[in-house]
């Protein structure tokens, strides 16, 4: 009877053993999507982050910001004719500037206070309005498809021209408001620019995941941001912001369907 307790016992063990090797050895190669969005620099523009993974190795990161309301909105950015009673004057520390009254994108309208805040007509802000996932994607979308207008007191569309940021720089509107492709920030003029400093960030998350505390990131000598005692590469400002969306849009992942 010991001999046939101490024969099954063994074949259970064995039993185990192997179903827990073949199923270590089973490696995880379900592809996943995932985005997320949020404002940053203060919450002066736009964030998105996207990114796709196999199992738990990220394969790739993509990192761009669009210009919120107030930027395109901005008298001082556009040229063409318009008329005076279309525009809020807003004074901020003394300095003067002029943002439309009312703006659209796609079937949204919102409205200027005299302090350039924009709302919705039922009084929701703009900056609560963004903060909503699906509200953000409708906002990147008709942004990328040049979508968005000035508006006249009785609702028609300008049409107006957007100036580059520096000669020989986009006026596509489809671009226009989109850091990675306005021209936003070069490299040359000080630091490392804004291209080089999004692919420093994918790079990073890409080698190290987003596994990590962002608020323990702190700036070495260089300049550059370390997390996880390594040297990010990074040196923008707003790298924990960044490197926190990153972290969402890994947890937002989705297996894309075949």
């Amino acid at each position: 009877m010991k001999k046939l307790f101490k024969s099954l016992t063994a074949a259970v063990l064995a039993a185990i053993i192997l179903i827990s090797f073949f199923a270590c050895g089973e490696e995880d190669v379900t592809v996943r999507k995932g985005q997320a969005y949020g404002t940053v620099y203060n919450a002066s523009s736009l964030c998105k982050v996207e990114m796709t993974t196999t199992g738990s190795k990220i394969d790739s990161v993509s990192i761009d910001e669009v210009s919120l309301i107030g930027d395109w909105a901005n008298k001082d950015v556009i040229s063409g004719e318009t008329s005076g009673s279309d525009w809020q004057e807003v004074t901020v520390n003394s300095a003067v500037s002029y943002y439309a009254k009312k703006v659209q994108f796609g079937d949204r309208i919102f409205y200027s206070d005299n302090v350039g805040i924009y709302a919705l007509e039922d009084g929701t802000l703009f900056s609560d309005w963004i903060k909503n996932g699906d509200n953000a994607d409708y906002y990147w979308a008709r942004m990328q498809s040049g979508d968005y207008y000035i508006l006249k007191e009785n609702g028609d569309k300008y049409d107006v021209t957007y100036l580059p940021l520096s000669e020989g720089q986009t006026t596509d509107k489809s671009k226009r408001f989109f850091k990675s492709q306005n021209g936003y920030w070069q490299a040359g003029g000080y630091g490392k620019g804004y291209i080089a400093n999004m692919e420093a960030i994918s790079a990073f998350v890409k080698a190290k995941g987003t596994g990590l505390n962002a608020d323990d990131a702190t700036k070495n000598d260089k300049g550059n941001f370390v997390l996880g005692g390594t040297d990010t590469g990074a040196s923008v400002v707003s790298f924990k912001d960044y490197y926190k969306l990153a972290q969402k849009a890994y947890d937002n992942r989705k297996e894309i369907a075949n």
